[in-house]
């Protein structure tokens, strides 16, 4: 409607947000979420709003705006998963533990992990971490195959000496 246009480029450049792909992005996301009407696209942008200082705040992000490609992330994360924004933190948190840097790949991938595994709560991650753990403790390490690796200062025929043999050599001569 003309109404939820108007709202749509109003929200938009309020945010700082003058690009057209970025309004573009927007309307798509809100056609997906079947938001036909200003108070829906109300309700949707301060669902959408919470989750973006929430995941700019859990990376550490400041002193920029999220890209394009980023905001999509989020979209996905609340509208297509319906994931609260602390599971969305606990990923990004783990994500920054894990690689040491922001990636919103990263946690999309544990995000998609925890969707597929039907997670929806901090308690069953903790539940899944705890059954992990187990499992991990369970399994064998491999015992090394050798104890010496070969390298480019060890890549000749290494000398093997019975030094006991050389000993007795050694005292039975005579100088």
């Amino acid at each position: 409607s003309k109404e939820l246009a108007e709202y749509l480029v109003e929200s938009c450049i309020g945010s700082g947000h003058c690009s057209l792909h970025y309004m573009n992005t927007i309307a798509l996301n809100w056609t997906k979420a079947g938001i036909k009407t200003v108070e829906e696209a109300k309700e949707q942008s301060a669902i959408h709003s919470k989750a973006y200082f929430a995941v700019m705040k859990a990376f550490g992000i400041t002193g920029r705006n999220l890209t394009d490609a980023e905001m999509e992330y989020i979209c996905k994360w609340t509208t297509q998963y319906g994931f609260d924004f602390e599971l969305i933190k606990e990923a990004c948190k783990r994500t920054i533990t894990a690689i040491g840097k922001v990636s919103f790949k990263y946690a999309d991938s544990i995000l998609t992990s925890w969707k597929e595994q039907k997670i929806h709560t901090l308690k069953e991650i903790a539940v899944v971490d705890a059954n992990f753990n187990k499992t991990k403790k369970i399994t064998p390490t491999p015992a090394p195959t050798s104890t010496q690796k070969t390298n480019k200062f060890n890549n000749f025929h290494q000398r093997t000496y019975d030094f006991d043999q050389l000993e007795k050599v050694l005292l039975t001569t005579s100088v």
